[in-house]
């Protein structure tokens, strides 16, 4: 059993909380399970604040079904090849470009890279001693419940930020629309921010569903 890392994932804040109504693996690697849940990173919130359809804000309570879901991803040791997810170029509307994943949760990003490999080349960013990923999470209309993601290096212990001030959390995406949802499809734009290259997973989970997302992150050639 793999202990939980400190330097693990945020996008977008402690918890980034998308805009909704009240009323409303590789088979090659080995997979562990983490139940130590102390880290900020893999703490689930027991409820969140969003913005209610009428206006105001309104507390919404995570299923504790999800706030007792375990951390699964693969394990790489330092050296061995990551096992990153394949791109497909995807054209949703209101947003496209290469979606890492095959679930109902994807992760679709511009950057460049080998993206049909999973390879992502890391940019500089606006958080000085950072290094950025643009991830926007896609949320297919065939899905409408909580999404939660949260990631961390796979083959070392380097931290993975969130845009801005760095805040670690996880992602939290109440159900019902976000503030950008297009014909069902659900988007939540959001950073990604690690201090060098690696192997980072994501983790997604959703009410009946956990899926992982691998990306291998590296220095673009001078």
């Amino acid at each position: 059993m793999r202990t939980s890392r400190m330097g693990l994932a945020v996008l977008m804040g402690t918890v980034l909380i998308a805009l909704a109504a009240c009323s409303s693996a590789p088979s090659a690697s080995t997979f562990t399970t983490s139940t130590t849940l102390a880290s900020p990173a893999l703490t689930i919130p027991s409820a969140v604040r969003v913005t209610c359809s009428g206006g105001g804000a309104c507390l919404l309570h995570v299923p504790d079904r999800l706030r007792g879901r375990p951390l699964q991803l693969p394990a790489v040791a330092r050296g061995a090849s990551c096992p990153a997810s394949t791109g497909t170029t995807v054209t949703h509307p209101g947003m496209g470009g290469v979606a890492l994943g095959a679930g109902v949760v994807t992760v679709i990003t511009s950057q460049a890279g080998d993206l049909a490999h999973g390879i992502v080349d890391l940019s500089r960013s606006n958080v000085v001693g950072w290094y950025g990923i643009k991830t926007d999470w896609a949320i297919s209309p065939k899905y409408s419940g909580w999404v939660i993601v949260r990631a961390e290096q796979l083959n070392g212990h380097g931290p993975v930020a969130a845009l801005g001030e760095a805040t670690i959390g996880p992602v939290v995406v109440p159900p019902g629309p976000t503030s950008n949802t297009f014909a069902g499809w659900r988007e939540q734009p959001s950073g990604t921010y690690v201090k060098g290259p690696g192997c980072y997973g994501f983790q997604v989970d959703g009410s009946s569903f956990t899926e992982a997302i691998v990306v291998d992150a590296v220095l673009p050639a001078p």
